[in-house]
């Protein structure tokens, strides 16, 4: 068993199966069973460990960090199996990455199936905060393959940083990172690239439900694993979701969240109606199978995020099946001018379209968030209709409730 971590200088240890620390591993440091780094052995004592150890099909170890955490280039250290700097590798067991000015941050070591070592990451220059997904490729010696950087640079500079990195059977390297949109408050979108064995990017891949080369992942993503046959996985902050490349999306998990959102409905603007407020009683048709990576058929209700702009006066907005009338029920309430946004399930028809209809002359917004599939569990869809009103009696209730009652 191998670890890394980091309290004034960085350490690898392995341990035995009994939890010792294995003395049979870096025999000449003065802990058996350890390694640290300081001066003395890599020339810097503030190494900051942040990927691996990976450890190779050779049984060699492979960690990457970098020299500093506020402004270092990184750095890649390579231990023999028995765990001591390998001379073979750079001629002293480690190399700096990148060998020019700026700060580079591993986040993740994966190996190629020639024995290389896949760095994935982010870099800053000098004299900047604004990063950038980084991609080398390492030989068995330690050298760095140009003509992969390359390759390469020009398709992950839009990405802020990458995480994770895969290698399939046939080569190509699948890299999971997020996007440069809001680096100092908040996360971008969670992306997935597809690359060559020689790095250039892989048109093919995400086709044609997002850019040639691209296709949406989880945000806030943390890693990515592939299966035997040909699947994998790629997990984040909010959901975990199957793709499957150049194969429908599996429908089998009951609620799947949208992975890439966008606006479906803006009257403001004219997206997906008129460039209006919609009329009292209006009825507006929005078609959400389909659209923002949700499949075209199958689906059998959509999550939505619905939001009243600017009302004329104090009112209602109702989401439901197109083909059916408009139920006696409320998703957003407000009152005049106000702006407020709420959380909705609707059933969609047979077309995977939801429609609204607003009390009152209003703006509306609508932004998908999931959908529900035909199989699989999560849902269990009901006729809309309204359970409990105090103004009228429905559930038994009348009138308002004095602070603090309770009605059964």
């Amino acid at each position: 068993m191998t670890g890394v971590g980091y309290a004034g200088l960085a350490v690898v240890a392995r341990y035995t199966p009994a939890g010792q620390l294995d003395q049979g591993f870096s025999t000449t440091s003065p802990t058996p069973g350890a390694i640290t780094f300081d001066v003395g052995n890599i020339g810097t004592s503030t190494l900051w460990i942040s990927a691996g150890p990976l450890v190779m099909r050779n049984d060699s170890i492979m960690v990457g960090g970098a020299t500093d955490a506020e402004r270092g280039p990184g750095m890649l250290v390579h231990l023999t199996s028995t765990g001591d700097l390998d001379p073979a590798f750079s001629g002293v067991g480690f190399v700096a990455s990148p060998p020019s000015d700026g700060r580079v941050v591993i986040r993740h070591l994966t190996e190629d199936r020639d024995g290389r070592v896949i760095v994935v990451g982010f870099h800053s220059s000098s004299g900047s905060d604004l990063q950038h997904g980084y991609l080398v490729r390492y030989g068995r010696t330690g050298a760095e393959d140009q003509e992969f950087r390359v390759a390469a640079s020009a398709t992950v500079h839009g990405l802020g940083w990458l995480n994770r990195a895969l290698v399939s059977p046939d080569g190509h390297i699948l890299v999971f990172g997020e996007t440069l949109a809001d680096q100092v408050f908040g996360r971008g979108a969670g992306r997935l690239v597809m690359f060559g064995a020689g790095g250039s990017q892989d048109e093919n891949f995400g086709w044609p439900s997002s850019h040639a080369g691209l296709a949406p992942g989880p945000g806030d993503p943390a890693g990515v694993t592939s299966m035997p046959d040909g699947t994998f996985y790629a997990w984040g902050f909010y959901s975990v979701t199957k793709f499957v490349a150049a194969a429908p999306i599996d429908l089998g998990q009951g609620f799947n969240p949208v992975l890439f959102p966008q606006r479906l409905l803006d009257t403001r603007n004219g997206i997906g109606a008129p460039k209006c407020r919609l009329r009292p009683g209006e009825v507006v048709r929005l078609q959400v199978a389909g659209t923002a990576g949700i499949p075209g058929s199958g689906v059998t209700a959509a999550v939505l995020n619905v939001t009243v702009v600017d009302p004329q006066q104090a009112g209602f907005v109702t989401a439901f099946p197109c083909g059916t009338a408009p139920p006696e029920v409320s998703n957003v309430n407000f009152v005049s001018g106000q702006t407020v946004a709420n959380l909705a399930t609707v059933r969609t028809d047979a077309d995977g379209a939801v429609c609204f209809t607003s009390s009152v002359a209003s703006h509306l917004l609508a932004d998908p968030v999931g959908w529900f599939a035909q199989t699989g569990g999560g849902l269990e869809i009901v006729q809309h209709r309204r359970i409990l009103d105090t103004r009228t009696g429905i559930g038994g209730v009348r009138g308002r409730r004095p602070t603090g009652s309770c009605s059964r």
